[in-house]
């Protein structure tokens, strides 16, 4: 074992140097000589804590085996810190629940042996693992059992960071009084340890909670002591940023545009993101005091695009809502219900996430019971193992001393019965725990569905609210949609928490029926009598079908309702959803017998928001619209099969000289699961397109209106993104593809062409283009990659990056690794940020390019 150690720590010392540690020659020397285990054990523990931030795996190596080194030697303390740097190592690799088991493996053996400082530790690690989850109210427990510890034995530093931490999770909670609270506890510590860099921190952090609490006052006063304290340049910037923002707050505009003229030019855009933002709502704040209009929207768009890079969704919204502002007072009414509709967008988006996070916290909560539970029936079970050992060993000696059968066989059988007595009662007393427990957890899931329930209504009351001050006749109608799409979400979760007995499905006939209620009471007009009639199968389906389901009949019988019978007295409204039992499908059919459409108005009907929204909601299904007034929903009679999204990922750059055709190319790809980067229609502004947002393919026509404008694009693709592209052509003649053949396309595709094959052309394409790329290039290491990059990428970075290599759809990828799809997409997000790159396409040629540079 000593030379496998040893040829281990040899194959891994050339890495050791490229990090420089400064002593891991020493720890390395150590850990292979002849020293006692523990010494062993100390060395490898510290190069598992080196390693953390280079090679995680290898930390988890070091660990384990100094956790081996310390059993031999008996040493407590070493092996209660390997199993800590193995909770650690895994956290690092954000698998959760592996890190949590080992840090309260680590917990029980500082409890068992009093190791109150390494325990205090511990809870803290386990409180930021929860944290880096999102189960906030966890990492609040573990941070004040921490923060108790560490006050009994009144380890100042150690308390002081304790109150930063459970700040910072009040911070993410939005709880800004009590983050504040423990912020200002903090810095009283750091002044009496006169911890100058501390003291900044907490300054910093106090002066941005009382501006999200709106007391201007008191942020000056802490971004001045910043100032006043400040040695680093990000912090004197940021201090700066801060004073800037509560002075706007407090409508200083001149003071503030003072300090922001001066600041702008220093700042660094890549890494000093608060301040540079501060900067830019600050500057768009004061043109629209100086009503300087364009000015400030200018501000706040370069604001808006500045937060979507860095993926600061709460700041794009924010940015958002001020340029729908800044188009109201322009009197640009089409603009700000654009940018008002993308901030609304945007917040319902990240309320649905936050809600999502409450619930899995919510069940984070109710596992970590069940769990508390578990372990203490293992400990009862232990005991009665114990005591019924004990007691065999007594009755086995008696048995020995006693000479009278009769007696033995007596013995034996009052034995039997005892034991037989002793197993019902356990029996019972766990049929009573088991029907506690699903009782508890109906409960949880019932609150689910009525804090969901409740939430929605929120929405909806919101809505009806803001109604009331619109005057303008379309926007007042899209909010009252958008009400009654949300009541129609909140239907379900009433259902679902009303039948106790079943709290993942219900029957689609009694929702539907409830919902054309709904409907048919918001959409009553005395002028008109409208019947609505319906034929719906009794059917139970899960939620995930009901939720789309619901939103489309709402969106077809309310669209019935206010176009169906313009100019007449009245009408029948007739809804059906039935159940094919040849095809195993279903047919949602909403007809009418008013007026009709038009071919010209079902083609701009077929455009509207609401049917888009149709069309995007059937995409999960196989499932076909057709108007004026019938669609059907086929798929299995499980209900729901998710149609395979094979082109999820793939941006597709339009260049084509004629709208229509290039406006039907992009109405096509929508349908087929692509997405449209851009159209454009010259070569001027192609080469902008893909300077500014390099696309995955390209779609090229080979004649624009210059002439051969396609075949220079072409060439400059070639030079400079190595992307595939697809020549668009209307001629498929022998001089035509013989003039193109040089620039080496992926394909042709001759007008007019199907939907059928275009898709063909595109796959055919990617996955030429794809075979290219592993022909000529192959995957550097992950060491040698790192060398070349500013911000070196993570294990599992890297390994996504190996799936997109090999031409895999995030879906693939997350079904391949056993992780989210949205977790699939923030790791690409973030390489994509530490390559500088906006696409796959051109992650894989900056790869290709770093290596052979």
């Amino acid at each position: 074992m000593k030379y496998l150690l040893a040829i281990l720590l040899t194959s891994l010392f050339p890495f050791l140097a490229i990090c420089q540690f400064a002593e891991k020659d020493s720890l390395l020397k150590v850990a292979s000589s002849a020293v006692h285990d523990s010494v062993k054990s100390d060395a490898l523990n510290e190069l598992a804590f080196y390693m953390f931030d280079y090679n995680v795996d290898s930390s988890i190596l070091f660990a384990n085996r100094a956790g081996q080194m310390a059993v031999q030697s008996g040493s407590i303390r070493q092996e209660a810190r390997a199993i800590k740097n193995l909770g650690i190592s895994y956290d690092i690799k954000g698998k959760t629940d592996s890190a949590i088991l080992y840090l309260n493996q680590a917990l029980a053996i500082t409890k068992e042996y009093n190791l109150h400082p390494t325990q205090a530790n511990i809870l803290t690690d386990i409180a930021n693992a929860y944290y880096a989850a999102g189960s906030y109210e966890l990492a609040l427990r573990n941070h004040f059992e921490a923060l108790k510890l560490r006050e009994e034995y009144k380890a100042r530093k150690e308390i002081a960071q304790s109150y930063n931490n459970i700040a910072l999770v009040y911070r993410s909670r939005k709880d800004y009084a009590n983050a504040l609270r423990y912020n200002q506890l903090s810095l009283q510590i750091k002044k009496e340890l006169k911890n100058k860099q501390g003291i900044i921190n907490s300054s910093i952090n106090i002066g941005s909670c009382y501006q999200y609490m709106g007391k201007y006052d008191s942020a000056v006063y802490y971004a001045n002591e910043v100032l006043k304290l400040a040695f680093v340049p990000q912090d004197i910037h940021e201090g700066k940023a801060n004073l800037a923002a509560a002075l706007l707050g407090l409508n200083w505009f001149d003071e503030a545009e003072k300090i922001l003229v001066k600041l702008f030019p220093q700042l660094n855009v890549a890494e000093e993101q608060a301040s540079y933002i501060s900067c830019l709502q600050g500057f768009g704040s004061i043109a629209l005091y100086h009503k300087k209009t364009g000015e400030a929207i200018e501000w706040f768009t370069k604001g808006a695009a500045y937060a979507q890079k860095f993926n600061d969704r709460e700041f794009v919204a924010a940015f958002y809502k001020l340029i729908a502002e800044g188009y109201v007072i322009k009197n640009d009414y089409t603009s700000a219900y654009r940018y008002n509709n993308l901030h609304k967008t945007l917040t319902d988006s990240l309320l649905n996430e936050e809600n999502i996070r409450q619930i899995n916290e919510m069940n984070a909560l109710y596992e970590k019971g069940k769990q508390d539970q578990q372990i203490g029936e293992l400990t009862d079970k232990v005991s009665t193992t114990e005591e019924k050992s004990k007691r065999n060993l007594m009755l086995r000696n008696l048995f020995l001393l006693s000479t009278v059968f009769l007696l033995l066989l007596a013995g034996l059988a009052f034995y039997a019965y005892h034991i037989f007595k002793r197993k019902n009662a356990l029996l019972a007393k766990n049929k009573i725990e088991i029907e506690k427990s699903l009782k508890e957890k109906e409960v949880l899931m019932k609150e689910i569905h009525h804090r969901v329930k409740n939430n929605l209504q929120v929405v909806t009351s919101l809505l009806n609210l803001q109604s009331h001050y619109i005057s303008d006749e379309k926007a007042y109608s899209a909010v009252q949609a958008g009400r009654n799409r949300v009541q129609s979400m909140a239907l379900i979760h009433q259902f679902l928490y009303r039948d106790a007995g079943n709290l993942t499905s219900l029957k689609i006939k009694d929702y539907i029926s409830e919902l054309l209620t709904y409907i048919e009471d918001s959409n009553e007009k005395e002028e008109t009598k409208i019947t609505l009639q319906q034929q719906v199968d009794d059917a139970e389906l899960d939620i995930d079908t009901v939720v789309p389901l619901g939103l489309i009949i709402n969106e077809l019988v309310t669209n019935a309702y206010k176009y169906a019978f313009a100019g007449r007295a009245g009408g029948v409204i007739n809804v059906s959803f039935i159940h094919q039992p040849a095809s195993s499908s279903y047919i949602l059919s909403v007809a009418d017998d008013g007026v009709g459409l038009q071919q010209e108005l079902t083609e701009k009907k077929s455009r509207s928001f609401g049917y888009r929204m149709i069309r995007a909601l059937l995409k999960n299904w196989k499932a076909k619209l057709i108007l004026p007034c019938r669609m059907a929903l086929p798929f299995p009679y499980r209900f729901l099969i998710t149609k395979t999204k094979i082109m999820s990922e793939i941006n597709v750059l339009i260049i084509e000289d004629e709208p229509m055709v290039a406006e039907d190319i992009a109405e096509a790809l929508n349908n087929i699961d692509f997405k449209v980067s851009a159209v454009v229609y010259n070569e001027k502004t192609a080469l902008e397109a893909l300077k500014n947002n390099t696309p995955d393919i390209v779609l090229l026509d080979i004649n624009l209106k210059k002439g051969d404008e396609g075949i220079h694009i072409a060439e400059e693709i070639n030079r400079t993104y190595h992307i595939p592209f697809v020549y668009l052509t209307a001629y498929s003649d022998k001089a035509t593809l013989e003039l193109v053949q040089y620039t080496n396309p992926s394909g042709y595709l001759v007008k007019p062409f199907t939907e059928k094959g275009l898709f063909a052309a595109l796959q055919l394409a990617l996955l030429t283009h794809g075979k290219k790329i592993k022909t000529s290039f192959n995957m550097p290491e992950l060491v040698k990659l790192n060398q070349k990059l500013a911000t070196p990428l993570s294990d599992r970075e890297y390994e996504l990056l190996q799936k997109i290599f090999d031409g895999l759809t995030s879906k693939e990828i997350s079904n391949s690794l056993y992780i989210s799809v949205s977790t699939v997409k923030t790791h690409i997000r973030n390489i994509f940020l530490k390559l500088d790159v906006y696409s796959r396409t051109a992650a894989l040629a900056k790869v290709r390019a770093l290596m052979t540079a």
